[in-house]
């Protein structure tokens, strides 16, 4: 008789494996011991991928201590397919221990791994274990991939104390990142926590970091989102007299931050000052301004830059058309405030109505309220006689809540 060689098997266990038959896969391998025939390196890794992937821990544990009694020294491959079942199993003990082996043996864990159990961990709000499971990670000599990760999600569930002692725990073993450093400044700046924030980005430069304008970016949105606006002018100062250049990001925040604080005179100085730097205004940029300078009561302004934006080719939202329209409207300029609507709805810029949602609510009522002034009253009852306009059907939809009907 002439009995099949190690090549054979090689062959026909990967094509059952690849397959779906791993019951035939394991059974042919037990095949191989009954005929004296060695298997090689590459069956185990096949058998033992496999066995993984269908999460048979108790067989792929017995596969891999046979695999080495018989001194066939485990790969990459396979330590990656048991460090890669402990992380779906959310195993957070196995997944260290296997970390360990990995590093005295010389193997680097494969990233989509590693992300996977940081992730899962960081969903179900474990985020200390993945906190304690990334620090052995870089404790065991590997590199950070996915830290960025673990530290947005450390301050989303604003886990403070928990994300400057992860920081340290990264400064300990030589890792300096910027990233890290950015989202932690970006958090705090958010949470309200200025004068922290402001300690860690000294602290870059104390540690020989260079904050970038993605830094300062993040710092400056944090305040201004947090009413902070003088903070952060402050920022924007420091970045300039520290030698970086804003960027289109770093005045569409300040524009926004100022707008917020109805300082519409800083705005526009700002405004000029970027174009003088030769920052070219974006479509955010523009509607920031157009819808700012609407709620600042500057109606005129903000109808000279939206159509300076329409001339760029830039298509304004639904917000800053509705923003205009009530911005006119309170102008008392009702006819200009119908322009404005008619060139909405022939740009068909429209939310979903169905949810009557608050803009929705907004563009009814200035419909309503153009529907009751005598210079554009039958203008407006044409509109929706022709069913131009989506979320209104019948003039009775524009009916107020007093009962009285548009004029006629």
């Amino acid at each position: 008789m002439v009995h099949p060689d190690t090549n054979s098997f090689d062959i026909v266990i990967n094509h059952l494996c690849k397959n779906d038959n791993l019951d035939m896969a394991v059974g042919l391998f037990r095949d191989m011991d009954r005929i004296n025939c060695k298997p090689s390196r590459l069956i185990y890794n096949n058998l033992i991928g496999s066995l993984t992937n269908a999460n048979r821990v108790d067989e792929w544990q017995k596969l891999l201590g046979e695999m080495m009694e018989s001194r066939v020294r485990p790969t990459d491959f396979t330590y990656n397919s048991l460090f890669g079942c402990s992380c779906r199993r959310e195993n957070i003990e196995g997944a260290i221990g296997m970390l360990k082996d990995m590093r005295v043996n010389g193997h680097e864990p494969w990233i989509k791994h590693t992300t996977l159990i940081a992730k899962t961990l960081c969903k179900h709000g474990r985020v200390a274990e993945a906190s304690n499971f990334l620090s052995s990670r870089v404790q065991e000599g590997f590199l950070p991939d996915i830290i960025p990760y673990l530290l947005m999600d450390l301050s989303r569930f604003k886990k403070w104390t928990m994300l400057c002692k992860y920081l340290e725990t990264l400064m300990l073993v030589g890792i300096a990142l910027t990233t890290a450093y950015n989202i932690i400044i970006n958090g705090l700046s958010k949470a309200g926590r200025v004068l922290e924030a402001h300690g860690v980005l000294n602290e870059m430069h104390e540690k020989g970091l260079i904050p970038s304008v993605v830094t300062y970016n993040t710092f400056i949105d944090g305040l201004c989102r947090n009413g902070d606006i003088d903070q952060a002018m402050l920022g924007f100062s420091t970045m300039v007299g520290r030698g970086w250049d804003p960027d289109v990001i770093t005045f569409t925040t300040m524009i926004n931050g100022l707008f917020n604080e109805r300082r519409p005179n800083e705005v526009l100085e700002l405004w000029t000052e970027m174009r003088e730097k030769g920052r070219a205004p974006n479509r955010i940029t523009f509607i920031a301004l157009v819808n700012g300078l609407c709620k600042c009561a500057s109606p005129n302004d903000a109808l000279v830059y939206f159509q300076e934006m329409e001339e760029k080719g830039m298509t304004p939202d639904s917000f800053v058309y509705v923003a205009l329209i009530e911005a006119l409207l309170s102008n008392s300029n009702p006819l200009l405030a119908f322009k404005i609507l008619k060139k909405m709805l022939h740009s068909q810029t429209f939310l979903d109505s169905n949810g009557k949602n608050h803009l929705w609510l907004r563009l009814r009522e200035v419909i309503l309220k153009l529907s009751k002034d005598c210079s554009t009253s039958s203008d407006i009852m044409s509109l929706i006689e022709e069913g131009s306009i989506p979320i209104i059907s019948s003039i009775s939809d524009i009916v107020d809540e007093d009962g009285k009907e548009p004029i006629a």
